[in-house]
């Protein structure tokens, strides 16, 4: 399914199929994705369940995730978003090339809890109010899969699940920062910067749920709520 949004075409789904082999308790559900009367958007997860015969299961649970068709280059990527309120959810705002050695920029990963909320507060670590993280992966050397490891330090009093919050790439040759609501939570080292450099990368924005979930059929709909992507080239 084609999606006309923000001023750019997406797809259901990734480029390469609406499952993943190895997470098949949710598949990429066009269903899944909601236009508003707003132009928002509403990624839902939802009890849909579908058989998939090449892998001979059937996936419970119908999940809201597309990818841009534009491949983009430097600038700056933000959205904003209202977070899925529900146990074990794993909404994220990310980013990857489809054509050479793969990189993966994780402008934000969401998980929520047990409790069905994104608290995540520490006293060793105060300025990680929410479980809200920013992720950095390449291969390694070896071929073998690399994170630079996540990231939180998202401290506001506006609860992501009930409010809108800004999150933000900035990326140009010299840098790639990540803001949320302004204010930086993570810079890349020059190596990876490095790394990026003259790559072209797709943006996917989905709902999901977290690998741990316990899946039932009783499973409530959540739905993630996007008000804009916007980019702004360098």
């Amino acid at each position: 399914m084609e999606i006309n949004w923000s001023n750019y075409k997406w797809e259901s789904g990734q480029p390469w199929g609406t499952i993943h082999p190895d997470k098949t308790i949710q598949w990429y559900d066009p269903s899944a994705i909601v236009e508003n009367s707003d132009g928002s958007l509403t990624f839902k997860t939802h009890y849909n369940p579908k058989y998939f015969d090449h892998l001979g299961v059937t996936s419970p649970i119908g999940i809201g995730l597309m990818t841009s068709s534009e491949r983009f280059g430097y600038g700056t990527f933000e959205i904003d978003a209202k977070l899925p309120k529900g146990k074990q959810l794993w909404p994220a705002f990310w980013m990857y090339p489809t054509e050479g050695e793969y990189r993966e920029i994780d402008i934000f990963e969401a998980y929520s809890n047990n409790c069905g909320n994104y608290l995540n507060f520490y006293i060793n670590n105060i300025f990680s109010l929410w479980k809200i993280e920013t992720n950095l992966h390449i291969k390694n050397e070896d071929d073998s899969w690399g994170s630079r490891g996540p990231k939180s330090k998202f401290f506001t009093w506006k609860n992501p699940a009930k409010n809108f919050n800004n999150y933000k790439l900035v990326w140009t040759p010299d840098e790639l920062s990540i803001y949320y609501n302004d204010k930086l939570v993570r810079s890349a080292d020059s190596d990876y910067v490095d790394a990026c450099r003259d790559y072209k990368f797709r943006v996917l924005i989905n709902n999901a749920l977290r690998n741990d979930a316990d899946i039932t059929s009783s499973h409530k709909t959540s739905e993630f709520v996007v008000e804009r992507f916007r980019y702004t080239p360098l």
